[in-house]
């Protein structure tokens, strides 16, 4: 899927498939932990961060 994103110009050329999805499961897992331990915070701006990484 993240390969065919960079295909489409979805995600920057200059970015492995493989590296973003490590990417994405490990800072999925941080937010997981994140919101365990301030469940009333919010993660948006750290999400809306980390979708800019990709262009």
């Amino acid at each position: 899927m993240l390969r065919a994103a960079r295909d489409r110009g979805e995600i920057a050329e200059r970015h492995d498939p493989h590296t973003v999805a490590a990417f994405l499961v490990a800072f999925l897992n941080g937010l997981l932990v994140s919101s365990k331990i301030t469940p009333d915070r919010s993660f948006e701006p750290l999400i809306d961060v980390a979708l800019t990484a990709l262009d």
